[in-house]
């Protein structure tokens, strides 16, 4: 009998005080559910402060509630034990409520925080906790509460009857709770779809929104993780050192597989962000670094030790520091994956020769498709050793080379047909050879691109070998681009080594591309319903100035190519009305330098009554396989 009676006592207590919370009487309620609580064999008693181990509600928001009720506590509330009286749950949801009716909603919250960590698996604590974060309009706390409520007792105790309450009110806010912020209560693979849209910058920039954001973007899942593995440092107002650098990996989970740094001098790029990058970002597949204005490393940081094992693509633009023994080390390290190598940034012969550079003898990349060699625009030309990097990549499909002096090393035999797969070649006005009178390399009758920026380049790769050896003289047939932005004079009007590499393509229909200076008469055989672009850079070389007569050679050439899209006029004296009867045509881009008034009426016509452009600038700039450096801009 005595046992019997003494669980009556709680029961009975627990009566008294609910009629006393429903009259209002809430000092009363209060003392008689502490004393309840109080008297619980589990030792966890009422209290007002908070947990000094443990914050429920911000684990709430960042969706970590379960770790955080795992952690140890080492303070009076003694938060980490656990108790299965379901009178000492009572108590303290009467308490709370008491507290609530009181508006000492901070009070409230502890207590019902108290709730969760006394018995995680019942759902009163949640119910309590999300009604109080509904009174103070925390809608998407309360939604979460609710759904963590749901997920942690739905494993222990799927059957709960009070589990279908938890559902009820979760629906019951949710509208509510995404009218305030969507974003935590969308799944993580949503939110990265969302995500992955923007660009690097503009996903800092969500950083700053929220903390619920920061959060969010910063977790350590894998889906949220893979957003931050593309990092595109651009041109900022605010230097950004290499604290920066590392937090930003991290949050790809130190799997960074492409940095760009647009501005290495700003950046303030030496040699520890140089072995940063080599320690730590292990899976990187493409590093490009570029700088606004010149910059030179501090002395004693040419001892760098690097591996990049997965390194596919490395581009070091203008001005960006040259240190040969990182460029040497990561294209060796890279040898057996590097596909695109891009070297810009060669020092020029005359204020920062490296000799060691020029003489470098480099890797063997048997994977390399793309080989880019430049240096900077102006009266000194960088100086590359070619015999060493014809060596180096056999099986190299595109070359790109400016602002270079290309010089043959002796000692190194120079192979007889170095890039037996050349697909497309760019050679600029501002590069140099060695070897003027004889061909640097052959090239390949399989050729789809060629473009050749001086005579120089014209006489060496065309004209030269053609007169030496015409029998053996290549007939490329799928050329798609053939430019030739100068001319080699020659007695013939058409020079037979002019013919062998345009008509074969014209007919066959592979041409898209054309631009060469067009001497008179025009044969018989310039014509094709497949070109799509055509340069007319010197035609008043050879048909004067006179209006009519440039005009009438201009619309000759139009009836030639009946399917243009795009043409460079360059600084011709085209009248407005022919640019029109082109545009009339089907042209959609045309190119020019000079006279911007003098196109400003055609220009606005083109652009409303047929959406077509006429732009000032070079069109060799925009061409695909140019590079997207605005600098080099500079030699055109």
């Amino acid at each position: 009998m005595a046992s019997s009676m003494d669980i009556d006592v709680p029961a009975t207590s627990l009566a008294k005080a609910r009629a006393y919370y429903t009259d209002k009487q809430y000092p009363k309620a209060t003392a008689i559910f502490k004393q309840i609580t109080n008297s619980c064999t589990c030792g966890v008693q009422a209290r007002a402060s908070p947990c000094c181990c443990k914050s429920l509600v911000p684990a709430i928001a960042n969706s970590a509630v379960e770790a955080e009720l795992r952690k140890k506590c080492i303070c009076s509330a003694k938060s980490d034990v656990r108790c299965r009286s379901p009178d000492h749950m009572d108590a303290l949801d009467g308490l709370a409520a008491v507290y609530e009716a009181k508006r000492h909603m901070d009070t409230a919250i502890v207590i019902a925080e108290a709730m969760i960590n006394l018995a995680p698996r019942e759902p009163k604590g949640f119910l309590r906790l999300g009604r109080i974060l509904r009174l103070q309009r925390s809608y998407r706390h309360a939604f979460q509460t609710y759904q963590q409520g749901i997920e942690l007792v739905g494993k222990k105790n799927p059957s709960h009857p009070l589990l279908s309450t938890l559902r009820q009110m979760r629906e019951k806010i949710r509208y509510s709770a995404v009218a305030t912020d969507p974003l935590p209560l969308m799944p993580l693979e949503l939110v990265a779809m969302i995500f992955r849209n923007l660009d690097f910058r503009s996903l800092c920039n969500c950083l700053r929104v929220s903390k619920s954001w920061k959060n969010l973007l910063t977790t350590r899942d894998k889906t949220i993780q893979a957003l931050w593995r593309i990092q595109h440092f651009g041109r900022c107002s605010k230097a950004i050192r290499l604290a920066q650098l590392q937090k930003y990996a991290t949050y790809s989970g130190s799997q960074v597989t492409e940095l760009l740094i647009r501005d290495c001098r700003q950046f303030g790029v030496d040699s520890n962000t140089l072995k940063w990058i080599a320690a730590s970002c292990r899976s990187l597949r493409i590093l490009k670094l570029q700088a606004s204005r010149e910059m030179d490393l501090p002395s004693g940081s040419n001892t760098i030790n690097l591996c990049v094992p997965q390194l596919t693509s490395l581009y070091l633009g203008f001005n960006a520091p040259f240190m040969l023994e990182f460029v040497h080390r990561v294209v060796a390290e890279s040898a057996a994956t590097l596909q695109e190598l891009t070297i810009l940034n060669f020092p020029s012969r005359f204020t920062k020769r490296v000799p060691s550079a020029e003489n470098a003898i480099w890797p063997v990349l048997r994977r390399l498709r793309t080989l880019r060699l430049g240096g900077r625009p102006g009266k000194e030309k960088a100086v590359v050793n070619i015999s060493s990097f014809m060596h180096a990549s056999p099986n190299v499909q595109e070359v790109w080379l400016e602002g270079v002096y290309v010089r043959f090393r002796e000692e190194i035999e120079h192979p007889e047909n170095p890039w037996p797969r050349l697909k497309r070649l760019f050679v600029g006005q501002e590069v140099g050879w060695q070897r003027l009178a004889d061909a640097p390399f052959p090239l390949p009758s399989e050729i789809e691109e060629l473009h050749l920026m001086h005579c120089d380049h014209i006489f060496s790769f065309l004209s030269g070998p053609f007169v030496e050896n015409p029998e053996t003289y290549p007939e490329p047939k799928n050329l798609r681009k053939f430019t030739l932005r100068d001319r080699v004079q020659n007695r013939d009007a058409w020079p037979g080594y002019l013919q062998r590499w345009v008509r074969p393509s014209l007919e066959s229909g592979t041409l898209k591309e054309l631009g060469v200076m067009f001497p008179k008469p025009h044969p018989f055989w310039l014509k094709s319903d497949e070109l799509k672009f055509l340069s007319l850079k010197g035609l008043s070389l050879e048909f004067g100035t006179d209006p009519f007569a440039i005009d009438e050679a201009f619309m000759d050439l139009l009836d030639r190519f009946p399917n243009l899209e795009g043409l460079d006029i360059a600084q011709e004296p085209f009248s407005n009305a022919v640019l029109a009867k082109a545009i009339k045509r089907g042209v959609k881009t045309i190119y020019h330098r000079g006279d911007y008034y003098r196109r400003t009426e055609v220009r606005d016509w083109a652009r409303d009554k047929h959406g077509a452009r006429i732009v000032e600038g070079d069109y060799v700039p925009n061409l695909p396989m140019y590079l997207p450096d605005e600098r080099y801009k500079d030699f055109y």
